[in-house]
């Protein structure tokens, strides 16, 4: 958690350079501890990465050098000495191999890989089919995509949207996506910046905004499978002043900052936390997911004569390992209802007489004939 500095400015235009910054550990209990004063220079709010590979927090100062704060305690140390561009403005996040990526604010956005030493290298923007698809934030999915939380100055109707990562060759374009309905209007009407966390676990994208030094009364939820239709929803409401547009009210305050950490209970999964400026207030919200379209998911099991077969076991397991079984009727039918649209299932089939081979499926809509033979002999 950091302190924001004191002696922000109360409008859009360029911040003053901070030279310091605390940094408060908070624990379960609700406890704080002051880790430190780090004197790393910095515009308005501080963007800090825990890298989970080597246990560190990053960091970028307005110098333009990379540094590593140990979360024990203990000065920072400087990783990179200079990555080659202006870091003013910029997301950073660690990918699952423990890399540091840094997105460069620009229309397009630009993404780089930051190793120890210096410089950086040069891994891609994306085509810059209109004023939109730029934004400060930036998250990471499972799946290793990128997802660009959007801001929306005046003017504009912005939305998150998906940088594909897969296959991808350093310095070629990326391509990217819109996530549907993701709309920041929704937030209000002129945040500047943008911010945001994805959930590790599901891919689901939490996103809200700011405009300096007030931050959004809403945050935003859009499901892991954002592409599909009506999966958009405003998450939690009534943050800060409940003031909703940013431009006309400095005071609103509101999310700067959002991310998602172990439960608080023990319990496995995990919990969105975000700081509300208005009261200096941390909250912490579990449990809670956007809803994609639900479909069903029909078939038939056969015996090798045509017919079908009754008793056997048909179930679906999803990418977090979750399973539904279902028993064939007395024809062989069996049906899966409230399966979310866009995600991968592995269909299975056991039967004391016959082997089947297991079958995926990613349905958009309602799946009828999903059907399994037995393999030969």
């Amino acid at each position: 958690f950091i302190e924001p500095p004191a002696g922000l400015t109360n409008n859009c235009g360029t911040q003053p350079v901070q030279s310091s910054f605390d940094l408060f550990r908070i624990l379960p209990n609700g406890n704080t501890n002051l880790l430190g004063n780090y004197q790393i220079p910095h515009r308005s709010l501080v963007n800090l990465e825990l890298n989970s590979t080597d246990g560190l927090l990053y960091t970028i100062g307005t110098d333009r050098r990379v540094y590593g704060i140990n979360p024990a305690g203990g000065p920072a140390m400087v990783f990179n000495s200079d990555v080659g561009f202006d870091t003013e403005r910029y997301g950073l996040e660690a990918d699952a191999s423990g890399n540091l990526i840094v997105m460069r604010y620009g229309a397009p956005n630009s993404f780089y890989r930051v190793a120890a030493g210096t410089g950086a290298t040069f891994l891609g923007s994306f085509p810059d089919d209109s004023a939109s698809n730029f934004g400060d934030r930036f998250g990471i999915q499972p799946d290793g995509d990128y997802v660009v939380y959007s801001d929306a100055p005046a003017g504009r109707t912005p939305r998150e949207f998906e940088i594909d990562t897969t296959g991808h060759i350093d310095g070629t374009t990326f391509n990217f996506s819109y996530l549907t309905g993701s709309n920041m209007r929704t937030l209000g009407s002129s945040y500047i910046v943008s911010n945001g966390a994805v959930n590790p676990l599901t891919g689901d994208v939490f996103s809200s905004g700011g405009n300096c030094a007030a931050g959004s009364s809403v945050i935003l939820a859009t499901a892991a499978d954002g592409n599909s239709s009506s999966v958009s929803s405003i998450f939690i409401s009534g943050i800060g002043n409940n003031y909703t547009d940013g431009m006309d009210n400095f005071n609103a305050r509101g999310v700067t900052d959002l991310d998602f950490g172990a439960r608080r209970d023990g319990l496995p999964g995990k919990c969105l936390y975000f700081a509300d400026d208005y009261n200096d207030v941390i909250y912490s919200a579990c449990g809670f997911a956007p809803t994609a379209a639900n479909v069903a998911v029909s078939g038939r099991v056969f015996s090798p004569d045509g017919f079908g077969l009754r008793n056997a076991s048909v179930s679906i397991t999803d990418s977090h390992g979750n399973v539904r079984y279902a028993l064939t009727s007395s024809f062989g039918y069996f049906r899966f209802d409230e399966v979310a649209a866009g995600e991968t299932y592995v269909a299975s089939v056991t039967s004391k007489r016959y082997t089947f081979t297991p079958r995926t499926v990613t349905p958009t809509d309602e799946l009828t004939d999903f059907d399994f033979f037995p393999e030969k002999n």
